[in-house]
C-alpha cells in the first residue's frame, strides 16, 4: 500500500507560500518535509512581504519556478493567511500550469477593510491585494473549482468569511484561531490538503 502511495505522489511538487512574516519561517519549513514521507516534492516560496518594490520580482521568479516544475510535475499551490492572495494571482497567471489550491486562513474578501498598519509594514502584501480582485474574475467555474479554502470556527485575524470563494471547495475546520488553524494543516491536518491535491492531479 505505501509503494502504492508513492507511485501517485511522484509527479506531484507543492509550491507553499506562507503568510506575513516569512523572514521568520520558524516551523513552517520544516513542516513541509512531511511532503517528502510520500514522495511529494515542495518548495517554500517567500513573497518577503516586508521588502519594497519587489513583489513583482517575486511575481516572475514564482512564475518561473511554475514553468520549470510544470515540465514534469503536477504543480500545486498552498498558501496561508496572506499567502492566498499571492497563490491565487499566481493561479490566475497560470491557469494551465496549476492543477490546484489549497489556501489556509486565506484573507480574498473585505480587502477594503485590511488596516493600513499591515500595508506600511508590508509593501508587497499591499502590492498583492491590489491585483487581487483581477485574478479572481479571471476564474471561471472549473477554474475556481479546483481551490480548496479553509477556515477556522474562529479567527481574530483572518475573519472566516473574508476565506470564502465563490464556486470554489470552501471548508469549515474545526479548529480555532489563526496561527493553530494553519499550524494543524501543517502537520497533522495535512492529510486533508494531500487528499486535495490528489484529487486534482493531472
Amino acid at each position: 500500500m505505501y509503494d502504492l502511495v508513492l507511485n501517485m505522489s511522484k509527479n506531484i511538487h507543492v509550491i507553499y507560500i506562507p503568510g506575513l512574516g516569512d523572514e521568520k519561517p520558524r516551523g513552517q519549513k520544516l513542516a513541509l518535509n512531511l511532503f517528502k514521507l510520500i514522495g511529494i516534492k515542495s518548495n517554500y516560496f517567500a513573497i518577503g512581504w516586508k521588502d519594497l518594490g519587489t513583489y513583482q520580482i517575486r511575481v516572475e521568479e514564482l512564475d518561473e519556478l511554475i514553468t520549470k516544475i510544470y515540465k514534469t510535475h503536477s504543480v500545486h499551490l498552498f498558501a496561508a493567511s496572506a499567502g492566498a492572495s499571492a497563490a491565487i494571482n499566481s493561479y490566475a497567471r497560470n491557469l494551465d500550469k496549476i492543477s490546484s489550491v489549497s489556501l489556509v486562513c486565506g484573507k480574498i474578501q473585505n480587502i477594503g477593510k485590511i488596516h493600513q498598519d499591515y500595508y506600511n509594514k508590508n509593501p508587497n502584501f499591499k502590492a498583492s491585494v491590489g491585483m487581487l480582485e483581477e485574478s479572481l474574475d479571471k476564474l471561471n467555474g472549473k477554474s475556481r473549482a479546483r481551490i480548496l479554502s479553509i477556515r477556522p470556527q474562529k479567527d481574530p485575524v483572518v475573519p472566516p468569511k473574508d476565506t470564502i470563494i465563490e464556486g470554489a471547495y470552501n471548508l469549515q475546520s474545526f479548529t480555532i484561531g489563526h496561527t493553530p488553524t494553519i499550524a494543524h494543516y501543517l502537520t497533522i491536518g495535512l492529510p486533508r490538503i494531500i487528499w486535495w491535491i490528489k484529487k486534482n492531479s493531472k
